[in-house]
């Protein structure tokens, strides 16, 4: 395959023709290309290559008559099927407190008094939905309107009573109620009133919703049946619908947000991970908001975007797409779209303008039932070799180095697993409370001897994970070049970083093994993902 040299080629790797029909939610980024050893292009990227492509691979021009296609939000805003009726009448039940005042006869009310509450001196309505009144016994409450209690009384104490004037008020309503649970701010148990609640009402009066909520994907159960609710849908397309009358017995339910992801590597400022869950993000954006291309290193003109596959026969989403440098060294030149929206959960990486280039992919965030009937093919990793770093390579990046190893063999990997430091103290064991911490889990530490992280061991590896943010500017001063391989090693289960227990008290240790445990278990899953 011969490249275009320093001409800029306009093309977009496509993996299925339901992308030119699909919004961008099917979109990933892969934001340019970081070096890599010899090898060769394994997918077209010049005008004259799409003839000779595979049948799961699918290239689209872009230009002015489609860019706009692609650029369009990744998701519309849908009405729920949620019975919405704004009519509400509260009927009493067993629990409501009724409040009952005759006029002129102070004998039929229960005194209040100054420390009496209308609640405290008021007729509870029993579980056989009745309560006793002077004079005319057991009166008939539950399923009733107060007024139908009113004319009920008043009638029956006509007998007693000549032209008595009565006023019957639900002085507290304990019998109906709706539950508001989940990414709100204090999850709670609201009593239905008079007055109409509305689904956006309840979720204030819990407090509202966190920064973790997905507004879009609110549940809503009643009789039995659940209901979904697209909060942003009212909150910002107006449509009315979607803020229903709640009714007694429903349990609201606001989801945790999932992030839609995406991995931008390679040469821009600071590699990281970008969410799409919040806002349509454009690439230039997103590249933006990581501080930019990496300049002078970053070539804007090998900029890729890969979209998953959906087509049926496609074998591409079960495994990896690698780019690596041409055999005879030439430059490989790819579009450069300047706003694209993005969505689902991809890695991107922004090229050097060396002639060596390498663009991976992740497996597919959400895979389709075709795609996850196919076998996984392991021969097509997209890492082969992962390292993982701390400071002494004596407590963290060993402990990370074994789990990590020996769940990704469990998960049926044959990804390396190795470990160093920034200051290592060189040929040292691990440390005696890490060891001891660990071997009480299960994971030994015996034979470890830590290392110096140098330049050629970066070079060595696909992937460096690192305990501390701290620590990725040190890997960027000692090895420029696989800056854009470094990510935290606790990525996925918080970000901040997991600190370094050494010298300190053994809870201090098992604290940091829970942290590395579980951020072991998340990474298995994207370096060797399992299919149910």
């Amino acid at each position: 395959m011969r490249a275009a040299g320093n001409r800029a080629s306009r093309f977009g790797v496509k993996m299925s023709g339901a992308l030119q029909r699909a919004a961008l939610a099917t979109l990933f980024a892969v934001v340019g290309l970081a070096g890599c050893s010899d090898g060769y292009v394994r997918f077209p990227v010049t005008d004259i290559s799409p003839d000779n492509l595979p049948e799961n691979v699918e290239v689209i021009r872009l230009d002015e008559s489609n860019i706009d296609t692609f650029s369009r939000p990744a998701r519309g805003h849908v009405g729920t099927n949620l019975p919405s009726g704004r009519n509400w009448t509260y009927f009493v039940g067993p629990g409501d407190i009724l409040s009952v005042i005759v006029f002129n006869h102070a004998e039929l009310t229960l005194p209040a008094g100054p420390q009496r509450s209308a609640e405290e001196s008021g007729f509870l309505v029993r579980t056989d939905g009745r309560f006793t009144y002077p004079f005319i016994g057991e009166v008939q409450a539950h399923g009733r309107l107060p007024e139908q209690i009113r004319e009920d009384i008043e009638t029956r104490l006509e007998e007693f009573i000549p032209d008595p004037q009565v006023d019957v008020r639900v002085a507290a309503y304990n019998s109906q109620s709706v539950v508001v649970s989940g990414q709100v701010g204090a999850p709670n148990r609201q009593a239905l009133t008079a007055v109409p609640l509305t689904l956006i009402e309840a979720v204030n009066a819990a407090g509202g919703f966190t920064d973790d909520a997905d507004l879009r994907a609110v549940s809503v159960q009643r009789s039995g049946r659940l209901y979904t609710v697209d909060m942003q849908g009212f909150l910002s397309g107006g449509i009315v619908r979607n803020n229903p009358v709640l009714r007694n017995g429903d349990v609201v339910n606001v989801p945790r947000r999932r992030a839609e992801e995406a991995y931008l590597l390679g040469e821009v400022a600071r590699p990281n991970v970008i969410d799409l869950s919040i806002e349509p993000i454009t690439l230039t954006q997103a590249v933006t908001r990581l501080g930019g291309l990496s300049s002078p290193r970053a070539d804007a003109r090998r900029v890729l975007v890969f979209p998953p596959s959906r087509r049926e026969n496609a074998r591409v989403p079960t495994g990896y797409i690698r780019a690596e440098r041409r055999p005879d060294g030439a430059r490989v030149s790819c579009w450069s779209p300047v706003t694209w929206s993005m969505s689902c959960a991809r890695r991107c990486s922004v090229g050097t303008t060396r002639s060596a280039a390498c663009c991976q992919l992740f497996r597919p965030c959400a895979p389709s039932k075709a795609d996850r009937a196919q076998p996984i093919d392991q021969g097509v990793g997209m890492f082969k070799s992962v390292l993982v770093v701390c400071v002494g390579n004596i407590c963290r990046s060993p402990l990370g180095e074994r789990m990590l190893r020996t769940k990704l063999a469990e998960a049926g990997s044959d990804v390396v697993v190795t470990s160093a430091g920034i200051a290592a103290l060189v040929d040292h064991a691990a440390d005696e409370t890490a060891t001891e911490v660990a071997a009480a889990h299960g994971v030994s530490l015996d034979g470890h001897k830590a290392r110096q992280f140098t330049a050629e061991i970066g070079m060595g590896n696909d992937l460096i994970l690192v305990m501390e943010p701290g620590h990725k500017h040190e890997i960027s001063r000692i090895a420029p070049a696989v800056s854009g391989r470094v990510m935290l090693f606790d990525q996925w289960v918080g970000g901040k970083g997991i600190a370094d227990p050494y010298r300190l008290s053994r809870e201090f240790h098992e604290e940091v093994f829970k942290q590395v445990a579980a951020a072991s278990d998340a990474w298995v899953k994207r370096i060797a993902p399992r299919r149910p």
